[in-house]
C-alpha cells in the first residue's frame, strides 16, 4: 500500500501544484500557506488550507539549505521572490524521512493508541540516496531497532489483510518466522503463505499477551478495525513496549518497515554534513 500511494502521489503531484497555487491566488495569500490533501482511489480529496506555517517548514527548510521562513516574511515586507532570487523549485537528489519521537515509552500506563493528536515530543531526520536508506536510518536515530531474526506476530484487520501477504512473504525472505491469529492465520494459509495459529487475548492460554511478555517476538505488526480489535490493541501495544517490541499498527507503517530489513547495517553508510549535501543542490 505504501508503494501505492507513492505512486498515486507522483501521478497527481501536478495536479495538487496547480491547485495549490489556485487556492493562494484566491485567498491573496502574502507568505507560507499550510494545505492538507488526502489521495484515495487516485481522486484528490482538499482536508484544510491555513494562511500560516507549518512544523514541516523548519524540517523542508533544513533538508534544502533555504530559509523558508525568512523568505516568506520577506515576501509578506513586499520583497518578491524575484527580489530575492528563489524562482526555481529545489528538488534534491536525497530522500529526507521525518520519524516522531514519541513518549510511550517513559510514560507507562499512558494509552499508545495513535489519533489525530500531536503526541511527539521530539523528531528526527534520516537521510539516504534511498527510502529505505533514509527510513532506516530515522528508525535508529528514534531508537527503534528489530533483530534480524525471530518470530513476527501477525494480527491484521478485514480492511488490510490483502495488504498484508506482501509483507508476509518479506518477513520471510528475509529470515522471520510468522505467528498470527486466527483470521489472519487461514487468510494467509489460503494463500498458501504457512503461519503458527496463536490464541487472540482472553483466548486459551498461551495467548499474544503471554507471548510477547515471554519475549517470543521481535516484530508485531497489529491493525484494529472494530471496536473490540481496538480495545485489544492498546493492551497489545502497551505489552510490547514494555518488553521492548517494535510494533506497527498500520499496514503503511508495516511497508516501510519491512523496506528496511534487507538494511543489516546502517554504519556503512558515508556520515556526510548537511552542508556537503546541500552543496549538490547548487
Amino acid at each position: 500500500m505504501l508503494y501505492s500511494v507513492l505512486y498515486s502521489y507522483s501521478r497527481n503531484t501536478k495536479k495538487i501544484k496547480e491547485q495549490v497555487k489556485k487556492l493562494a491566488l484566491a485567498m491573496s495569500v502574502k507568505g507560507l500557506m499550510n494545505v492538507q490533501f488526502a489521495i484515495r482511489d487516485n481522486e484528490i480529496y482538499l482536508l484544510e488550507v491555513n494562511p500560516r506555517a507549518s512544523r514541516t517548514i523548519p524540517f523542508v527548510s533544513k533538508s534544502i539549505g533555504v530559509p523558508l521562513a525568512q523568505i516568506a516574511v520577506r515576501v509578506m515586507c513586499g520583497q518578491s521572490l524575484l527580489d530575492q532570487k528563489m524562482v526555481d523549485e529545489i528538488i534534491p537528489n536525497y530522500f529526507f524521512v521525518k520519524e516522531v519521537v514519541l513518549p510511550f515509552y517513559k510514560f507507562q500506563g499512558v494509552n499508545p493508541m495513535l489519533g489525530p493528536e500531536m503526541r511527539s515530543t521530539g523528531e528526527v531526520m534520516g537521510i539516504g540516496t534511498n527510502f529505505a536508506e533514509a527510513f532506516s536510518k530515522a528508525m535508529l536515530s528514534a531508537s527503534i531497532n528489530i533483530k534480524n531474526n525471530g518470530r513476527v506476530l501477525l494480527s491484521i484487520g478485514d480492511r488490510d489483510k490483502n495488504s498484508i501477504i506482501n509483507i508476509a512473504k518479506k518477513l520471510i525472505q528475509s529470515g522471520f518466522l510468522l505467528d498470527a491469529t486466527i483470521g489472519t492465520h487461514y487468510f494467509l494459509k489460503n494463500n498458501k503463505i504457512d503461519t503458527r495459529l496463536v490464541n487472540k487475548l482472553y483466548e486459551n492460554r498461551p495467548n499474544v499477551q503471554d507471548r510477547i511478555k515471554n519475549g517470543e517476538y521481535s516484530y508485531i505488526v497489529y491493525t484494529a478495525s472494530c471496536i473490540e480489535s481496538i480495545k485489544h490493541s492498546t493492551i497489545i501495544y502497551s505489552e510490547a513496549m514494555q518488553q521492548g517490541v517494535h510494533f506497527d499498527s498500520t499496514i503503511n507503517g508495516s511497508f516501510a518497515t519491512t523496506m528496511t530489513l534487507n538494511i543489516k547495517d546502517v554504519s556503512r553508510y558515508e556520515v556526510r554534513s548537511l552542508q556537503s549535501i546541500h552543496k549538490e543542490f547548487y
